[in-house]
């Protein structure tokens, strides 16, 4: 997804869905393809399901593809990337790997979650692996205080421009989205393509702050030291104030959720883990991604 010009998906798959194996059977080539290469593993399965059901997969998780199917698109973006590029894909016919994590087609959320704002948000209270980012969405996205109440038209005016031209510098430079944004963030990078995405992507972060109220941001974008090393984003102050700012703005919205009763003890004397967490300054200085860490 981040190697190729279109962002797109090469590999072909054999997908049985939920069918019997009698219907499987009406496909001859494919299921001797399985039967040779899945079978013999899934008979050594202490699973009793992926034994019976050895053509299908093995953990499908078909709520996603429920929520997938009546839409046109779906906004996705590399489980571990350094390039915390979000791209957008065909929604039918596709089979998702557990290395890609799926969000809505909404063109206004294109335009949050690739904004400096959710970036930092990303790099603040998501995981890494050997250095590179890692989008978990139970830190990443469920937590994250996204605006549509004011300027969704101009936010999916924005993200729907961003993302056009960007796929467009990509085929004509036959580059994906690794080197785009490795050519984004060079300082000593000046073609007029690459200076233009940097343009719209402040226009995205004015159109996103704007969203929120935060009319009285500067967001100093220009080539900063972080802790990837050299991007082009918005400045230190103005990460720590985004920052501070959206946590209120979470911890805001999880009280209102405990008014509403939707955070109600189910049981008592049982220990759970907590459901968001941070390894970050603020969560040092006493602040998590929701207050009222409950037992269940």
């Amino acid at each position: 997804m981040n190697a190729t010009p279109d962002a797109g998906w090469k590999r072909w798959i054999i997908d049985f869905h939920d069918w019997p194996l009698e219907k499987a059977q009406q496909y001859p080539a494919c299921l001797a393809v399985v039967e040779e290469k899945v079978k013999p593993q899934r008979m050594e399965s202490n699973r009793e399901r992926y034994r019976r059901y050895w053509w299908q997969f093995g953990e499908r998780q078909q709520g996603l593809y429920d929520r997938a199917s009546p839409l046109n698109s779906v906004i996705v973006i590399a489980y571990t990337s350094n390039t915390l590029a979000f791209s957008i894909g065909p929604a039918k016919g596709m089979v998702f790997y557990n290395s890609t994590v799926v969000c809505s087609d909404q063109d206004a959320y294109f335009a949050q979650l690739q904004s400096s704002l959710h970036l930092e948000w990303i790099r603040e209270f998501g995981s890494t692996l050997k250095g590179d980012a890692r989008y978990a969405p139970e830190r990443c996205f469920e937590p994250y205080p996204f605006s549509f109440g004011r300027g969704t038209s101009q936010l999916d005016q924005r993200g729907r421009r961003y993302f056009a031209f960007r796929r467009n510098l990509m085929l004509n430079h036959k580059e994906g989205l690794t080197k785009t944004y490795n050519r984004f963030h060079d300082p000593d990078e000046t073609s007029a393509d690459i200076q233009k995405l940097r343009q719209l992507h402040v226009e995205m972060d004015n159109a996103v702050v704007a969203a929120y109220g935060w009319t009285d941001l500067d967001l100093g974008h220009d080539f900063h030291e972080t802790k990837q090393g050299l991007r082009y984003t918005i400045s230190e102050p103005a990460r720590r104030e985004v920052l501070a700012r959206l946590l209120k703005l979470n911890h805001e919205r999880y009280a209102e959720e405990v008014r509403q009763g939707l955070h109600e003890k189910k049981g008592k004397g049982k220990k759970a883990a907590p459901k968001k967490q941070a390894a970050s300054k603020a969560a040092k200085e006493g602040s998590t991604l929701f207050d009222g860490e409950e037992d269940e």
